[in-house]
């Protein structure tokens, strides 16, 4: 992808893999991303590491193993997008995210994390770039980006705003079974409500 000193961010080794897991248990909840093999085996992933090359973050802290985020996606097939969210089914999407689904040029920008002691120095806007730009390039003419809402504020919204997309589809609650059953630890779930994350998805053709 590219250089941000003092990361560089880097195509995902398999060397990288325990901790972008730990990463992904400190950002998205403990468990969350569980086994990579699913993620790993897709056609099409892209898949950038950031490494802190001076090994600290703002404040002074290191990452464990020098990773200060993460993102990945891919080219969806025909279809996919309904199977990863079945609730889509009912809701209307545009007209070019569709059309571009149709030929099999739609792609998924998954999932982005940065470590806490990197946030705020716009690393995330540089993860989110280079994988949109690297998705492009390999033939996406649409994108899609599900934004984790918590309490209905969507975490990336500022970035996906400034960045051109639009929100198409609102899904609420998507991961209360497995969290409920605690697949894996939320930390943003509720003593009162339980699940009370959800998902606002973006598009924009490209």
């Amino acid at each position: 992808m590219f250089d941000a000193p003092p990361v560089q961010i880097v195509p995902f080794q398999p060397g990288h893999e325990a901790e972008v897991r730990r990463l992904a248990d400190r950002c998205l909840g403990d468990g969350y991303l569980g086994d990579l093999s699913p993620v790993l085996s897709r056609p099409g992933l892209v898949f950038g590491v950031a490494l802190a090359t001076g090994g600290t973050g703002a404040e002074g802290e290191g990452t464990g193993g020098d990773i200060a985020g993460f993102v990945f996606g891919w080219r969806l097939a025909a279809g996919e997008l309904d199977g990863l969210y079945p609730a889509l089914r009912d809701q209307p999407r545009p007209e070019p995210l569709l059309r571009a689904e149709a030929a099999g040029h739609l792609a998924i920008l998954k999932t982005i994390a940065v470590d806490p002691a990197w946030q705020g120095r716009g690393l995330g806007g540089e993860l989110f770039r280079g994988c949109a730009q690297r998705l492009r390039l390999d033939g996406a003419d649409g994108l899609v980006v599900p934004a984790w809402t918590i309490a209905g504020r969507p975490n990336l919204g500022p970035v996906l705003t400034r960045e051109g997309f639009h929100p198409f589809a609102e899904l609420p609650r998507p991961w209360a079974e497995d969290c409920d059953r605690h697949s894996f630890t939320c930390h943003h779930r509720s003593q009162d409500e339980g699940c009370i994350c959800g998902l606002r998805l973006y598009g924009k053709p490209v």
